[in-house]
């Protein structure tokens, strides 16, 4: 079973970010890493997390995601209007 734009039914209960990326999916702190890597120098510098290991770096993103929940007031993220929708690709 698949869920809106094509994710796994797996990730139904991710509550994180999610990338779709050439058919692969990232969570987490390697969606980030991702993320940063294609936006070339200097965020790609970054890749340098990958060297540490995945649980390290998920609690990591796990304890900034909790502060910037905190910080900002909101647990949610905004949906795009119908209108919106158009300005994104497929």
């Amino acid at each position: 079973m698949q869920l809106k734009l094509g994710v796994p039914s797996s990730f139904s209960g991710v509550d994180s970010v999610i990338l779709r990326y050439q058919d692969k999916f990232y969570i987490k702190s390697k969606a980030v890493l991702k993320v940063l890597s294609l936006l070339g120098l200097p965020y790609s510098l970054t890749n340098i997390f990958y060297l540490l290991p995945l649980s390290l770096t998920d609690a990591l993103y796990d304890m900034v995601a909790l502060h910037r929940q905190k910080r900002m007031g909101s647990n949610t993220c905004l949906i795009p209007s119908a209108q919106e929708q158009k300005l994104f690709l497929d």
